[in-house]
């Protein structure tokens, strides 16, 4: 059987034409990839990269938040939701992270802040009362 007659032969990708660009670029494409020239996504359409899911990271330091605020737990989860957070909204800036997952990061950073300063406040009242309490008694 030849070639032409087996239909378990493989055939090449097809070839598309050149994609102009908007300013009158004639972009090469490569066979397979129609949008090559235009970052990988078809014109209007979202980029993939922009859309991504949130890094482990991001989610890391909203369920550190998360925990911190509603389990009590406070500086021992919160400040390193607050860290994590941190670095996390850096390198989102940067461009090394995904974007989507820059407010992820923040909420969790800013539970992680609420959470270390309602317990240090809260602390602080303690020991202010029981302070006062000690002097009244003594």
């Amino acid at each position: 059987m030849d070639a032409a007659n087996d239909p378990t032969a493989q055939t090449a990708p097809p070839s598309y034409p050149p994609q102009t660009h908007e300013s009158g670029q004639v972009h090469a494409v490569q066979s397979g990839t129609p949008y090559a020239g235009f970052g990988g996504s078809p014109p209007g359409l979202p980029n993939p990269v922009l859309n991504a899911a949130p890094s482990s990271n991001a989610v890391t330091a909203l369920v550190l938040g998360l925990v911190s605020l509603l389990c009590g737990l406070g500086p021992f989860t919160g400040i390193p939701a607050w860290v994590i957070g941190r670095l996390e909204i850096r390198k989102a800036d940067k461009g090394e992270a995904p974007s989507s997952g820059r407010a992820t990061a923040a909420v969790g950073m800013y539970l992680g802040i609420m959470s270390t300063v309602i317990t240090l406040l809260a602390l602080v009242i303690f020991g202010l009362i029981m302070t006062l309490a000690w002097q009244a008694s003594g």
